[in-house]
């Protein structure tokens, strides 16, 4: 085993250790209690050149998204980014993990990004009729 592997070894056993302990103490690794979330704020409408747009901050992490489009009847986009933690990297005896879901691929750090669109075509299949509502202006004047 390379000195690099051997050191990650260490390293993961007493971040394991320190977890153990901070659980039976009844509390996470940033002091939090077991069932306590980390702060959570949300702005909306942050961008105002934008059709919607949202500024989300969950602990230490913030996230900013704007949505500006012109589509088509009947066309649709969205989008999606996502912030990862890996937070196990287990390898079996002399296998090397060649991909991780979420990562892609293995390297030597815990954080990985994704980004994600789609665009949709609605067909119409069917059409409702809309009938005007017409009011009488005999309800109109009082008795």
């Amino acid at each position: 085993m390379s000195l690099s592997k051997k050191s990650t070894v260490i390293v993961e056993n007493l971040r394991k250790k320190q977890m153990r302990e901070a659980i039976s103490a009844g509390k996470r690794l940033d002091e939090r209690s077991l069932d306590e979330i980390r702060p959570i704020e949300i702005e909306l409408d942050v961008i105002k050149k934008a059709n919607g747009s949202a500024w989300v901050k969950l602990g230490n992490t913030e996230v900013v998204a704007g949505v500006k489009a012109k589509g088509f009847n009947n066309v649709f986009v969205g989008f999606s980014l996502q912030l990862k933690r890996l937070v196990s990297n287990k390898e079996p005896d002399n296998f090397e993990n060649l991909y991780i879901p979420g990562f892609n691929r293995t390297y030597d750090g815990d954080f990985g990004v994704g980004f994600n669109y789609t665009v949709t075509y609605f067909v119409p299949i069917y059409k409702k009729k809309v009938k005007p509502v017409v009011v009488s202006k005999k309800s109109d004047k009082k008795k």
